[in-house]
């Protein structure tokens, strides 16, 4: 869905398909604009663009990167390896190794199962962190924040620093895939989910 103030910069931006016999590629392309702060209005502004794609449940999501966006996932059960800069990230129902990190903007992930070779990455610069992971899964995890709290259901200790810093590092379960939440400025909490599958 592409959507501008006018007819202009609503064809100055075009979608580029790229598909292979295992693959597809989607690309947003803008113009190249010098726009001056004196003439950024509403009606001057780019175009803006929504995506929605439907995949099958096992597919690989191998790089979905936006500036300025929010990005949902639901259900897929292939790697999800997403980036963003300015947007939050909603991720649900995953079960395969799951990347994802974004500069301004907050993450939400659910993870349905724990693959053993796969791992579990959440990055965050800006924002709060929150993962459910399901009830009785086994993992190796790891957390830290530079200014912000981290929270936990499994009874894992967090270790203060004394005056910025705050980590934990433990295992749940048995332990197993490995699971690393990295944020600076926001708060980390690891949740427990559903049953494990």
């Amino acid at each position: 869905m592409k959507r501008a103030y006018n007819p202009q910069r609503l064809s100055e931006v075009t979608i580029e398909v790229t598909n292979t016999a295992d693959s597809v590629m989607i690309k947003t392309k803008y113009p190249e604009r010098n726009q001056t702060f004196d003439n950024r209005n509403r009606e001057n502004s780019s175009a803006s663009i929504e995506y929605t794609l439907t995949i099958p449940r096992g597919s690989r999501l191998d790089g979905a990167e936006l500036v300025n966006g929010s990005l949902d996932v639901e259900g897929v059960q292939g790697d999800v390896h997403a980036s963003l800069v300015n947007g939050e990230i909603k991720a649900g129902g995953l079960g395969g190794e799951v990347k994802l990190s974004t500069v301004n903007g907050a993450i939400d992930a659910n993870v349905a199962r724990l693959n053993e070779s796969k791992g579990v990455t959440l990055n965050s610069v800006n924002g709060p962190i929150v993962l459910f992971v399901p009830s009785g899964a086994s993992a190796q995890i790891k957390a830290s924040t530079v200014h912000g709290p981290i929270t936990n259901d499994f009874g894992l200790a967090v270790d203060d620093g004394p005056y910025v810093g705050h980590n934990l590092s433990g295992q749940i379960g048995s332990g197993g895939p490995r699971i690393r939440l990295n944020n600076v400025n926001g708060s980390i909490a690891i949740k427990r989910g559903g049953s494990a599958m």
